[in-house]
Formats: structure tokens, C-alpha cells, sequence
């Protein structure tokens, strides 16, 4: 079987990914250019784009990669696995990739947008789960519309638009699925203003009025992940590791101004450590 990279061959002979990586070595060890700090940032926002580009371009082999049993002959336990491995990435990034690119075929204003420099890969990745959550709904339930959107245009984001965000499983009960369309648009508008941080409770919040019932599932999921650990250290020393879901590390963060009291007091200990006479 093979794969159409919509690509040709260069009267060189060269492939465009050859041409392409030479003319990065050719970049990357260009000596450094001496650039005022209004330049180098202007420098930095073009390079991300390209970056942000070539993401996109990696995401749409991933999921062609990902349609193959490719893994299984070269000795790996999945597609991500093995993306993973060989492409020295983490699990996390190799799972982004495959689920984004898998989405690129519904999200084509989403796409033109990040081509245009609107929109970051980390935006793009979150559409994508939302697109992939939204791929199907239970018929007969209540369907909310999320911000912005019309009651008949039922969008809403994944909690975290990184992971592979599961679709109902009809073996799972007696209610029937149905494909309902996503409108990418108001999310987009919402990219288009956001940080990608502030954009993920966009549509975290999107999601949970499209399905609050699987968001509650994923925060219980998260919840019963929450550990508390109380390490005994010689000299009466104790140590803590614990890890906990957003909300229940929320009480435990301090206010700004209890973190620079606590600074105070490491500062005080250590003068009292190093001039023990003058205290």
C-alpha cells in the first residue's frame, strides 16, 4: 500500500523532505545574526509559524501512519509506540499527533488558520479533540450547545484536546449514536484571541455543556488518582510527594504573599545558620 505526500520528485533527484532538510542545515548553522530585541522577537514569531506548520504536516502522517499494521512489523505494540520510539517523542506528543491529524479532514477553516500564522499547533490540537469528542452523540439526549454555537451545531471541546478523546460505545448500553456535525468556527474566534492555556477552559467548559456527564467521569478518573505520601528522612526531617487533580491542589496553593513570607523565612534561616554568634 502506498501513500500520496502530495509531493514530487525535484529535477535534482532530491525528494522535497531532502530539500527540505538541507536547506535547514544550510539555516541552522548560519552564524547568528546580530538582531535588535525587536528583531529577534519578530525572528522568534516567524520561526514558531514554520514550526507550527511543520506540526501540522508531521500530524497528517501520523494518522496515515497510524491506519497501517506498519507497527506490528517492525516489533512495536501500537502505531503512537512506535512513532514514539523512533521519533524520539514522548508518548503524550506522539498521541497529539496521531489525534490531530486524524481530524485535519473536519477542521479545514482550523487548518487555514494555522497555514496563516492565526493559530498555534498546541490551538489546532485542542480543536481536534473537541472535533473528535463531538464526532458522535446518544440519541434521545439533551445536546447543549457550546458557547456561541446554535442548538443545532453541538460543539464542544475535549477537557484537554491532547488526548484521545473517546466516542460513545453503543456495545455499552442500549442507546443508540448518531453523527452530529461540529461547527469549528466560534471555538476558532476563541483561539484566535486566547492563550492556549486560557483557550483549553474554553473548552473544557464547551465540552462539559455538550456532555457534563462524561467531564464528570474524567474529573472522578482524576480524583481517584490523588496521593498523599508522608516519607520519614533522617533527622526528624519529613519529606511529602503527593499528586492531585486541579481541584484538589487548589486550596493547597498558597497566596503570593504567603510564598514571599516563606522566602523570608528561608533567607532568615539561612543568616541564622551562618552567623549563629550574632543572633
Amino acid at each position: 500500500m502506498f501513500y500520496n505526500t502530495e509531493m514530487c520528485i525535484g529535477e535534482s533527484g532530491a525528494t522535497p523532505l531532502e530539500a527540505f532538510l538541507q536547506a535547514l542545515n544550510q539555516f541552522v548553522e548560519v552564524p547568528r545574526l546580530e538582531l535588535t530585541a525587536f528583531e529577534l522577537g519578530e525572528h522568534l514569531v516567524r520561526l514558531r509559524h514554520g514550526m507550527d506548520r511543520l506540526e501540522l504536516h508531521f500530524a497528517m502522517g501520523a494518522a496515515a501512519f497510524a491506519t497501517t499494521n506498519e507497527y506490528e512489523v517492525q516489533g512495536s505494540v501500537s502505531p503512537i509506540d512506535l512513532i514514539r520510539h523512533h521519533c524520539q517523542m514522548s508518548g503524550h506528543a506522539a498521541a497529539r499527533a496521531v489525534a490531530a491529524g486524524d481530524q485535519l479532514h473536519r477542521l479545514p477553516v482550523s487548518v487555514a488558520a494555522v497555514e496563516a500564522g492565526e493559530i498555534g499547533f498546541a490551538h489546532f490540537s485542542l480543536l481536534a479533540g473537541v472535533s473528535r469528542a463531538c464526532s458522535s452523540t446518544p440519541l434521545g439526549g439533551d445536546i447543549a450547545p457550546a458557547p456561541g454555537e446554535s442548538g443545532t451545531d453541538p460543539g464542544a471541546p475535549a477537557a484537554s484536546g491532547d488526548a484521545d478523546a473517546g466516542t460513545a460505545d453503543p456495545s455499552a448500553s442500549s442507546t443508540s449514536v448518531r453523527t452530529v456535525a461540529f461547527d469549528e468556527r466560534p471555538l476558532l474566534d476563541l483561539a484566535r484571541e486566547h492563550s492556549v492555556g486560557l483557550f483549553s477552559k474554553d473548552c473544557e467548559r464547551a465540552r462539559h455543556a455538550y456532555d457534563a456527564a462524561a467531564v464528570l467521569d474524567e474529573h472522578v478518573a482524576a480524583a481517584e488518582r490523588n496521593r498523599c505520601d508522608f516519607i520519614p528522612c533522617e533527622g526528624g526531617f519529613l519529606a511529602i510527594r503527593g499528586f492531585f487533580d486541579p481541584i484538589a491542589a487548589a486550596p493547597s496553593r498558597p497566596p503570593p504573599s504567603l510564598s514571599r513570607s516563606r522566602r523570608g523565612l528561608v533567607v532568615t534561616a539561612r543568616r541564622l545558620a551562618a552567623s549563629p554568634t550574632r543572633w
